[in-house]
């Protein structure tokens, strides 16, 4: 006989599943990409867009979009039901309702035990290979059971709880990260563990304990690579001016940066009044309102005559790439200083050669 998964083996599928999308939002390639059910989910939902400039590309490089950020963010639980909504949404009626009814069903099951793929009915069994993709089954080779993942057993009931509950105090929160962390760095595969600890220092240093490389690319995203030093279970890194507007470049907020920071903070620095030092918040924010900044740029005002005149000068002003703004209420062009002299010149030439055009044809009539 197949001897039954382990509750171990269980955990850390469900981890492997979800890491391996993770990794894929990242921009890490690995071995095994997800499934196609999962990428036509990331490509549906903006969670990837293509990276600028390659919009018009065939296959252009995919990068990750705020949305996929925030995605990335959320608890694994909200994550799989981020999925399973997706996926209920492409079902037809019937299915989708039978699709709820297994979840239901799944919720009533214990971790660790096999039940039998014959007892579900044939929509049922047409569902389980999604259900796979998500990580909220699990089969054995060889066998016909199917094993629930803790994810799928708590998927509803972690719902409904996470709907009415919040978190007693940041103390209670510490104590637990702590356990998480010494138990995570136990584990037989420590990189697959979810967990980080995060420490933010006044000088923008950043001091990261995982042993994650989803968590080292995550870091990547708004830190410097090239401070970037990795040691077993620590990596130490900077944030910089050009790291994180280059995460601005790529659709990231200061929010996320800051949640990201303030949502994995070490136990220790959860006991402090301020768990992103405020001079490193500030600067965050401040880096992103450059984005946003107004610059005043010295014009020159061409008043045209009429609209064709308008145009025609604002065509040859864009030639030399100095146009700035037209008021076509007003008939003005406004062009940069060092094209002005130019762009009048031209507009003189056209009006005095349209004046004599219009004399030509009086005469001729």
């Amino acid at each position: 006989p197949v001897p039954p998964p382990t509750l171990q083996d269980l955990n850390m599928y469900t981890q492997g599943v979800w890491n391996g999308i993770l990794h894929f939002l990242v921009g890490e390639r690995t071995s095994s990409p997800p499934p196609d059910s999962v990428l036509k989910f990331i490509s549906d939902t903006g969670l990837m867009v293509p990276q600028q400039g390659q919009e018009l590309k065939k296959d252009p490089k995919m990068v990750i979009s705020s949305k996929g950020y925030d995605f990335m963010l959320k608890d694994v639980s909200l994550q799989v039901w981020s999925f399973v909504i997706a996926y209920l949404g492409t079902l037809a009626g019937g299915l989708a309702t039978e699709a709820l009814l297994l979840l239901s069903e799944l919720a009533h099951c214990k971790v660790g035990e096999g039940y039998p793929v014959a007892l579900l009915t044939k929509l049922s069994q047409t569902l389980m290979p999604r259900f796979k993709d998500f990580g909220l089954i699990y089969f054995v080779k060889g066998s016909k059971l199917f094993y629930p993942t803790a994810i799928a057993i708590g998927l509803i009931e972690g719902s409904i709880k996470a709907s009415t509950s919040k978190l007693s105090s940041e103390t209670v929160r510490g104590a637990e990260e702590s356990k998480a962390i010494e138990e995570a760095l136990a584990l037989p595969d420590p990189s697959l563990s979810p967990h980080i600890a995060i420490i933010v220092q006044t000088n923008f240093s950043v001091a990261a304990y995982t042993c994650s490389s989803l968590h080292i690319h995550m870091l990547n995203l708004f830190c410097d690579p090239e401070s970037m030093q990795v040691l077993p279970n620590l990596v130490l890194c900077s944030l910089t001016r050009d790291s994180v507007k280059a995460a601005f470049a790529q659709g990231i907020k200061a929010r996320q940066i800051l949640r990201f920071l303030k949502m994995h903070a070490h136990p220790r620095v959860l006991e402090m009044d301020d768990i992103v030092p405020p001079n490193v918040e500030d600067q965050i924010w401040l880096w992103e309102k450059e984005l946003s900044r107004v610059n005043a740029t010295p014009c020159y005002k061409i008043q045209c005559s009429d609209r064709e005149c308008l145009d025609e000068v604002e065509r040859y002003a864009k030639k030399l790439n100095g146009h700035l703004f037209k008021s076509e209420k007003n008939l003005i062009n406004y062009v940069e200083f060092k094209v002005a002299e130019a762009v009048n010149g031209y507009r003189l030439r056209y009006e005095r050669s349209q004046a004599l055009k219009s004399a030509q044809m009086q005469i001729d009539t």
